[in-house]
């Protein structure tokens, strides 16, 4: 499952950088942030392990896409000489964010199913 996802990822990390310049890193962020939580909230309706797999591949494509846009954004925003700082607050952040949507997504996933369970007839 694991290699459906890196299959995705590992391409576009390198191809992010160009084609954020070409398309604009806000544009590219926004992109795959609503593509990635799509894909995230569209988990719960995957029934067979080829539908995960193809999930994974998309997710790991958009997830990949993400790095890219945030470093073109910090070169750009940020001094040279405060760019190492605001990447560091940016990548703990992201590894923050990883440990608290895991149980904060569990609750939410179990409280949608709940309400789909009460909607089929």
């Amino acid at each position: 499952m694991q290699s459906a996802y890196l299959l995705g990822y590992f391409p576009l990390v390198f191809l992010a950088g160009i084609i954020s310049d070409r398309i604009g890193a806000k544009r590219a962020l926004i992109i795959c942030l609503v593509a990635c939580t799509s894909l995230s909230m569209l988990t719960i309706f995957i029934e067979t392990y080829t539908q995960m797999w193809w999930r994974n591949l998309i997710f790991g494509i958009f997830h990949g896409f993400l790095w890219g846009p945030c470093n073109r954004m910090i070169a750009l925003w940020f001094p040279p000489h405060e760019r190492f700082r605001y990447t560091a607050i940016w990548l703990a952040s992201a590894f923050a964010a990883y440990s608290i949507t895991g149980p904060i997504g569990l609750n939410l996933t179990e409280i949608l199913y709940q309400i789909l369970n009460h909607l089929q007839i």
